[in-house]
């Protein structure tokens, strides 16, 4: 039964799906609203005089304030919204326990152990740079190939590209991808981190705004826990779904990529004490909290009201179904904002990455301010080429989370922990360990390795991972007992 007020005059029949959402005039002038905005901010900023042109661009002179240094923790960390709304609209509830608790979890240990120690670092750019210092060149530079990797904003590409395919199909996603991908990043290209910080700001209302406003609609249109009940599948309200428990550990793993991302590590460089670093990030996993819950309840709504769509394009077409004029124009400037909050920090990341700390290294420029400024601005040129092919060239946004950040953690988890520890390995077990780790992983992902049940690639690359370091930490003792 509908409820009587504002919301009692949309109906609650099932209509046929369209290839096109509707939009209005006001719609339309949300979206453009929200483009507007974030150019503003984007391209116009004030640099202080007094610091190096090199720390602005890259970390904003390390003096980022403890609320938009959670906004722009929160927004990057959180944008794969597509992702979200197919997995919830698959699994139901688990979506929350595997991408959410594990995450908090991990954050939570990131703020209390890591945070503050990486604020001290004052020589410090990139994550690669504490690599660099501890293990020395050859360590540094194979880490860089590999952070190169885990930092490309290829799904996110992919990701804009399907949002503005579902809303405007008379473009194919193609070209979408490469149109949206532009209107992402050319900003960051003039402006460094200040211009992500800023835009993340904007990014990070809009975000929320967005998916508040769904459920209120999708509640007093169809019900609340009584309805949903009724109409899902009851795996779909369980914290475990249909997965089998090896796989759940896996994606609950994964949240430990935290302690292997690089915006992690950038946005507690640049933040104005270590004291905020750790508080800023406490506070981030409140407003996860609150996103996930919103993200999960909107995925379940969908998948009970349309039950026979593709789960990529879920949230969009419970928009188009439940939202008024303006309202769903919002919801999509929410969505846009989600993932171009992700798309400008990464791509920025990544031009950093070959630009700094690859391009610079080789020419041995990494202490010239206007060499790494200029290979950084390369870097983000090919970031962009590179991404916008990898986005083209696969399908499944999931599979290549999963697949990325399997590489990542069974190669650069133990590097990165014992980096922080008063004697860390020495760099031939260091490198041996990455490089053996990765490809471990990357073939019994490719050979669909199972052994003993066994089939989830990290494990086998943790597994290595460990063996590596161990032994080399047993050699370690044998030959200083020796001298």
């Amino acid at each position: 039964m509908l409820k009587k007020g504002f919301f009692a005059k949309f109906p609650t029949k099932i209509l046929e799906i369209k290839t096109l959402i509707d939009f209005s005039i006001s719609d339309y002038l949300a979206i453009i609203f929200y483009f507007v905005a974030i150019y503003i901010a984007g391209f116009f900023r004030k640099f202080n005089q007094k610091e190096s042109n090199l720390e602005n661009y890259l970390i904003a002179g390390r003096k980022i304030s403890l609320p938009a240094f959670v906004a722009t923790i929160v927004c990057t960390w959180y944008g794969g919204i597509l992702g979200v709304g197919e997995y919830s609209y698959q699994n139901g509830l688990v979506n929350w326990f595997v991408w959410g608790a594990s995450y908090y979890i991990f954050a939570g240990i990131y703020a209390f152990v890591f945070a503050g120690k990486i604020r001290k670092d004052f020589t410090d750019y990139t994550i690669s740079d504490r690599i660099y210092r501890k293990y020395g060149r050859k360590v540094g530079l194979v880490s860089a190939f590999v952070f190169l990797i885990s930092t490309s904003p290829a799904s996110y590409f992919l990701m804009l590209g399907i949002l503005f395919n579902i809303f405007f199909p008379q473009f194919s996603i193609d070209f979408w991808i490469i149109s949206g991908a532009f209107l992402s990043v050319i900003y960051v290209y003039k402006g460094g981190l200040p211009s992500v910080i800023k835009t993340d700001f904007i990014q990070f209302i809009l975000m929320f705004a967005g998916f508040f406003v769904i459920l209120p609609f999708c509640y007093f249109q169809f019900g609340g826990i009584d309805f949903l009940t009724a109409k899902l599948p009851e795996t779909h309200l369980t914290l475990t779904g249909t997965l089998e428990p090896q796989t759940i550990l896996m994606w609950m793993f994964l949240g430990i990529i935290t302690f292997v991302d690089p915006s992690f590590y950038q946005r507690c460089l640049a933040v104005e004490t270590p004291q905020k670093a750790k508080k800023g990030i406490l506070i981030a996993i409140l407003f996860w909290c609150f996103f996930d819950f919103m993200t999960t309840t909107a995925g379940l709504y969908a998948r009970a009201i349309l039950p026979n769509i593709d789960p990529v394009k879920s949230y969009p077409l419970l928009a188009d179904l439940v939202l008024p004029t303006f309202f769903k124009g919002l919801f999509f400037v929410g969505m846009l904002a989600t993932v171009m909050s992700t798309i400008d920090s990464y791509t920025f990341l990544s031009a950093l990455v070959f630009g700094k700390d690859i391009l610079a290294r080789f020419s041995g420029k990494e202490n010239d301010v206007e060499a790494v400024e200029k290979f950084t601005k390369y870097g983000l040129v090919v970031t962009f080429l590179v991404g916008v092919v990898l986005a083209t060239s696969f399908e499944s946004i999931i599979d290549y989370w999963k697949t990325i950040g399997s590489l990542a953690i069974a190669s650069l988890l133990l590097p990165i922990i014992l980096s922080f520890s008063e004697k860390p390995p020495n760099s031939t077990t260091t490198i041996s360990g990455i490089v053996i780790s990765f490809f471990v992983t990357f073939f019994a992902n490719h050979f669909k390795f199972k052994i003993f049940g066994i089939s989830e690639p990290i494990y086998y690359g943790l597994l290595v991972s460990c063996l590596i370091f161990g032994v080399g930490k047993v050699l370690e003792i044998v030959m200083s007992k020796q001298e």
